[in-house]
């Protein structure tokens, strides 16, 4: 297993989305530390290339075939989580909602 380094992925005061986060090369799961939080669900967003358009990352389920949105259920954080990413680079960690204050996100890539 190889292991990236620690990244911060962090949400500004009142905002909903980190900044873009390069997480140094392309990795399967993200570990994420998300901190106490505003209620929200959080989903994570990849991109090719760093400056550029970003999307929700979806997984397909293997026992139904559906697609399947990489995100949480409501939470308030404080837990660490392990995310599917597909072998992307470049992402970013949203919220629904603002977050009221800045909120220290942190991710590190993880590959098989």
């Amino acid at each position: 297993m190889i292991i990236g380094q620690w990244k911060a992925a962090t949400i500004a005061l009142s905002g909903t989305t980190s900044d873009a986060v390069d997480v140094g090369r392309e990795y399967e799961k993200l570990l994420i530390y998300l901190p106490v939080l505003t209620s929200a669900t959080i989903k994570i967003q990849a991109a090719e290339i760093l400056a550029s358009t970003y999307a929700d990352i979806y997984t397909t389920d293997k026992a139904s075939g559906n697609q399947k949105q990489v995100i949480t259920t409501a939470t308030t954080g404080e837990f660490m989580w392990i995310a599917p990413i597909g072998g992307f680079k470049y992402i970013k960690i949203v919220s629904s909602v603002a977050q009221g204050a800045e909120r220290a996100i942190r991710v590190c890539g993880i590959r098989d």
